[in-house]
């Protein structure tokens, strides 16, 4: 299966083995059950495709939905995980040590395109905003792809929009937002930085559909914020989650990437959630090949390895996590801190 794995995703597919795993005795769906389309077009079987690194062709080259989950290499990874061996998959991030990875109904990703008006430092190295030119007019023609394909698809499913930019600052989504043909079955959850959503949700045709919001926010105040989320302000931030927080009754969730910047502010982030009375979500730092050398390891403060790394577990387990939940592994690793303290 090597030889499916994009070149963009080498860097993910060598930092964890690629062998058939043991010991593991809960059960995963994922690949009966999930499509993740990255900016390549290239579709993958679980719900972070670095974590199951294997392409199973573009999605120029499907019709429908279900011709991703009956294709040749699909079903070669579906028997893998249904039999357990797990061989291609990241079993230490996703979370399936520690419980079943069940998806039901259909998970369909849809990240095709990075354009975002931040640039965060944890996901990459300058601004990525494509407006004209050839990869602008591909990306293009693949997101009216995915809407007619979204639009004949008449199966329950969720639509997650966007894991690695901002769907309401892209000008690529847009025929996705604007001509996808609701459909009452399909319900979309609504992945973004937060500062255009008082600007642009109203004008969405989907908006009846939306039915999770997942802000990325990761600081509880506005000095670790403008820091960590470059070129995004907080005050602006706040106002939009308010006016989020007063406009919908669906649900919403603020993502917080733990890291050696905005550690320090677990506890205004927690005061946050409070505040305006949403659930927190938090994750571990990922190496996405954006930071260089031993970068990544000077950021990432949950590494046993790292200066602050006691400072911060100790900061963990102090919180009070009445609006806050964490990625398993992540959580795993709390427990673990407070029974030796």
């Amino acid at each position: 299966m090597e030889q499916y794995v994009p070149q963009h995703l080498k860097h993910q597919y060598d930092l964890y083995s690629r062998e058939p795993k043991t010991g593991i005795i809960h059960r995963c769906n994922f690949p009966d059950s999930v499509v993740s389309i990255d900016t390549q077009g290239e579709c993958f079987l679980c719900r972070c495709d670095a974590w199951l690194p294997v392409s199973v062709g573009n999605i120029m080259d499907f019709n429908s939905f279900e011709e991703i989950w009956q294709s040749d290499r699909a079903r070669a990874l579906q028997n893998d995980v249904a039999e357990q061996r797990f061989t291609y998959c990241s079993v230490d991030y996703c979370g399936i040590r520690e419980e079943n990875q069940m998806q039901s109904p259909k998970w369909i990703s849809i990240n095709i395109d990075e354009s975002c008006n931040l640039k965060c430092p944890s996901c990459r190295s300058g601004m990525i905003n494509f407006t004209k030119g050839t990869e602008y007019d591909k990306k293009i023609k693949m997101s009216e792809h995915i809407s007619r394909m979204l639009s004949a698809y008449d199966q329950r499913c969720i639509i997650n929009m966007s894991g690695n930019g901002d769907p309401f600052a892209s000008l690529i989504y847009r025929p996705l937002i604007l001509n996808t043909v609701p459909n009452e079955k399909h319900e979309y959850r609504m992945m973004s930085n937060g500062l255009l959503l008082k600007k642009l949700l109203p004008k969405t045709n989907i908006l009846p559909s939306i039915g999770e919001y997942h802000i990325s926010v990761d600081a509880g105040n506005k000095s670790t914020y403008e820091r960590v989320r470059l070129g995004g302000k907080w005050d602006t931030l706040v106002d939009n989650l308010k006016w989020l927080r007063q406009n919908t009754n669906k649900k919403i969730s603020l993502n917080f990437v733990l890291q050696n910047d905005n550690w320090t502010s677990l506890r205004d982030f927690e005061k946050l959630l409070m505040e305006l009375d949403i659930w927190g979500w938090m994750t571990r730092l990922e190496d996405w090949g954006t930071w260089q050398g031993e970068q990544f390891r000077r950021h990432n403060v949950l590494g046993e390895y790292h200066i602050n790394h006691e400072k911060c577990m100790k900061l963990l387990s102090k919180l009070t996590y009445q609006k806050l939940r964490f990625q398993p592994s992540l959580q795993k690793s709390i427990d673990r801190y407070k029974s030796k303290v």
